[in-house]
């Protein structure tokens, strides 16, 4: 029986395509790259996938992701939760523990939180992961909801949160809209 349902935010309870979009492209402009990313390459690939391809030296990748958040957070103001997802969440926190594992940065959740009256939803929120890093976050969240992990599904949008969720043991649940 499941117990806990862990969340992606980007691109599940956040609509924050656009938003990474146009921050991995000041990010691209400022290292003097010509290429530019769009949406479509986004949800083609996936995130992972479109950073190989784009071939960032592996010691810079760090530096990239703390930039990719704080640019993101620029234009937090305009991201919107995806249609019925509030809804969604609060008929599910009746009879679920709810977390959330983020990539994001915490300030960018908790500024969404606010701004669209969001807070409280998540009895958990990682915050910061590295883009290769869920899996280890995860498996954090189903220790501290008290959960094992038969009682525990992943919901996100990207091929790494099914491989995340796969490598756990997890049941996954993959929604229909977001980047991948």
């Amino acid at each position: 029986m499941i117990k806990l349902l862990i969340f992606d935010f980007d691109g599940v309870v956040a609509n924050t395509l656009s938003a990474a979009v146009k921050a991995a492209n000041r990010i691209l402009a400022e290292e003097g790259k010509t290429q530019r990313i769009t949406a479509a390459d986004i949800r083609l690939l996936g995130v992972k996938r479109l950073v190989a391809r784009l071939r960032p030296p592996i010691y810079r990748i760090p530096f990239y992701v703390s930039k990719l958040r704080r640019y993101t957070g620029l234009e937090m103001h305009t991201v919107k939760p995806f249609k019925g997802i509030k809804t969604a969440l609060r008929q599910l926190k009746k009879s679920y523990k709810l977390a959330l594992v983020t990539s994001n940065s915490k300030e960018n959740v908790e500024l969404f939180f606010k701004k669209h009256g969001m807070r409280g939803l998540f009895g958990l929120v990682i915050a910061n992961v590295g883009i290769f890093g869920k899996q280890k976050a995860i498996k954090y969240a189903v220790k501290a909801a008290g959960c094992r992990k038969e009682e525990a599904a992943c919901v996100g949008d990207e091929v790494s949160d099914v491989e995340a969720a796969k490598k756990l043991g997890l049941k996954i649940i993959c929604v229909t809209w977001g980047f991948n």
